[in-house]
């Protein structure tokens, strides 16, 4: 195998590493960065956001969605970080990878969608992504619920805000 100087893979292990990507192996996984590894750095990029270095945080979490983006979590942190640093549509962007990565189960990635267009001054789209928890979740769970519950406050806002 010759080494390629560009990247110090060959060919051949660079086109094994795209492989596996395309038939769904997570890119840590596809390298052996093994589970603690991902988890640590998991790890980090929460302890950045809780003492509100969100720069840092986003990196982490940036780094952590390359690496397995099936992660629900991952994507969550990287829009929270970019939420709180005003980077609003960018927040949305991964809120969105955030919902495909629940299959859609997860009702936190439109709410706080929701959040983002609110700031932005999108009130038609807040207002879809807030009713959209209505129809696409279950009410009979309680953290389901409470998310409706702090929506339904903002769909009344947005309502009171258009009339006027």
């Amino acid at each position: 195998m010759s080494e390629n100087p560009d990247n110090g893979l060959s060919p051949e292990v660079l086109g094994s590493l795209v492989d596996a990507v395309r038939h769904g192996v997570p890119l840590a996984e596809a390298v052996g960065i093994k589970k603690e590894a991902i988890e640590s750095l998991y790890g980090l990029g929460y302890n950045l956001y809780n003492a509100g270095d969100n720069e840092s945080a986003e990196t982490v979490f940036q780094a952590l969605c390359l690496y397995d983006f099936n992660d629900y979590r991952f994507w969550m942190g990287l829009g929270a970080a970019r939420q709180a640093r005003d980077k609003y549509l960018e927040a949305v962007d991964a809120y969105s990878f955030a919902m495909i990565a629940s299959s859609l189960r997860e009702p936190e990635p439109i709410y706080y969608s929701g959040i983002c267009f609110l700031k932005l001054g999108d009130l038609d789209a807040a207002a879809t992504s807030f009713e959209s928890l209505k129809t696409m979740f279950d009410m009979a769970k309680a953290d389901h619920a409470a998310l409706w519950e702090k929506a339904s406050g903002f769909l009344e806002i947005i309502r009171q805000r258009k009339e006027n």
